[in-house]
Parts: structure tokens; sequence; C-alpha cells
């Protein structure tokens, strides 16, 4: 009577419920599990192996997995990818418990929860950060990152080749006591991020900016916010823009003579 109720409520379980003997034969699976499988009540009838549901790269860590259990270690839940009738596969987080008979583990019992979303999600998550981090690495612009301290705490390779600095002597320093900004525009980008982390969107700016030489670079700059876990970061974009900012100024004092030369002609 206790087993059938125990079976009775395993079938309104959301989660897959199996049994396997110490040879892993499978000798219980609630309606879930046929379910998620893909295996009828006949297919089970006529016998599976537990190993028929484990992908095959997974199978020696199940074995090591079940041989704890079997010693009446406590082992966490572990994660494995599971196979169904049909040949397709999904991620599992599986907690397993032995089966006592007579002080004696005579089985395992295994509850499945299905984690296939969450592993895809990660996947896709290291993903974008791989590809995040080759464009940082890589892109031609420079990019820095600061803290809500206005603290720099990342800078890719162009911030270091259009500066002049080292990476260690940028990372953990605060972006005002280091003599890059010029003082005129300093304020405004102060301004600029306080916005930014009240929520703002902002549009790019140009403004000078001094090498560690003390040359100095126009760059057109933007600013934006960015989340790295739980927390909000700013990533400063640069792109150096001194020579297209050169030739305007020389295009306006070509136009400035020409000015002056038409001036004193009418005045002949």
């Amino acid at each position: 009577y206790s087993e059938k109720r125990y079976r009775d409520l395993a079938d309104l379980l959301p989660d897959v419920i199996i049994e396997a003997d110490l040879e892993l034969n499978l000798i219980y699976a609630n309606s879930v599990a046929s379910e998620k499988f893909g295996y009828n009540r006949e297919d089970f009838r006529r016998g599976l192996k537990i190993f028929q549901f484990v992908d095959p790269e997974d199978k020696e860590k199940l074995r090591v997995y079940l041989s704890h259990i079997s010693k009446g270690e406590k082992i966490k839940p572990q994660e494995f990818r599971l196979r169904k009738k049909d040949g397709s596969y999904f991620h599992a987080r599986v907690n397993t418990s032995p089966i006592l008979k007579e002080g004696r583990v005579v089985g395992f019992r295994s509850a499945l929860y299905d984690i296939t979303e969450i592993v895809l999600a990660e996947k896709k998550l290291k993903e974008s950060e791989k590809k995040y981090h080759k464009l940082f690495e890589e892109t031609p612009f420079a990019i820095i990152i600061l803290n809500s301290d206005g603290v720099i705490i990342d800078c890719n390779p162009t911030t270091t080749k259009l500066f002049g600095y080292k990476k260690e002597e940028l990372i953990g320093r605060d972006y005002r006591n280091i003599s890059i900004i010029h003082s005129k525009y300093l304020s405004m980008v102060d301004v600029l991020i306080k916005k930014l982390f009240e929520g703002e969107k902002l549009h790019s700016i140009s403004i000078e900016l001094y090498k560690q030489d003390n040359t100095l670079v126009w760059v057109e700059f933007q600013a934006s916010l960015v989340k790295i876990g739980e927390k909000a970061f700013v990533q400063l974009l640069m792109h150096d823009i001194t020579e297209r900012k050169r030739a305007e100024f020389l295009n306006k004092e070509q136009i400035n003579k020409l000015k002056e030369i038409d001036l004193i002609r009418k005045n002949l």
C-alpha cells in the first residue's frame, strides 16, 4: 500500500523520478519520465539500462557519482547531458539518493531537473562575453571602463597605445587624478558620467586629451553605461580624430586667408 502511495505521488510530481538497481537496470520511472525521454510503458516493461539515457561522454562521470552514493557519501547534485529515445539531448541536474533494504544499498533513486534553458543561456552568455573580449582587445577605438567612483578597472590595448601609458599605470586609478583630460573639459566629463549613472543617454562629444608625453590629441568621446554582473560601470569609447581636426583647422585658416585677400582686393 505504501509503495502504491509513493508511486501515485511520484506520478503527480512535475520532475522526472527514476529508480535503478545496482546493475543500473531501470526498475521504475514516473509518468513525467516517460514523457521526457519519449519511452512508452512497453519500452520500460522490456527493460532499459540507465546508460541508455546518458551521453557517452558523461558515462564515466555517472559511474563515479553513483559509486560515491553507494558508499553512503553525501554528494551534491550533478549535471548530465541526457539522451531521449529519438536521439535528441537535454541537460539535467540529477539529485540521487540510495535505496536501502535492511540497511544495505540495493539501488538508486534520482530526481531529474531539466536545466537545458539555463545551460543554453549560460553558453550564449559565454559566447557573447568571448565576442566582446575579442572586440575589446582588437578594436581601433580606445576603451576605458570606470566604476561608480571613477576608478579605472580596465582598458584595452588601443588605450595604452593612444596615450602612451602602460596598462598597470592606469588600472586602479581615479581618472580625475591622471593628467589625461584637458582641464577645460574635466568638469563637463564629470557631469556626463554622473548623468549616465542617473540613467540618461548621452551623445558623443569632441574633446582634447593629453598623452603621457603632454602632447594633445583630439578624440571623439562617447560614454555609455554597461552592466557587468549586477554592477553598473561606465564605458568610455574614444576615437582619435586629431588628423581630422587638423584638416578642419587648416581649412578654416585657408578660408579666413581667402576672405582677407578678397577683402583687400575689394578695397583696392
